[in-house]
């Protein structure tokens, strides 16, 4: 049970990075990117549990 666990798991990565690759957006600046990170950390500590 766990091996199929983990090749479904493997398989969804594989999966996932083939849309992302077909999608073809645009690269990121290391800015535009770090803009990004700064936006999900507000985000989770917004709401964190006990804030």
């Amino acid at each position: 049970m766990r091996e199929t666990l983990r090749r479904r798991a493997v398989n969804g990565l594989f999966n996932a990075a083939d849309k992302l690759a077909a999608a073809s957006f645009p690269p990121m600046t290391m800015e535009e990117i770090q803009e990004e990170v700064n936006a999900v950390r507000t985000q989770r500590k917004q709401f964190a549990p006990g804030t």
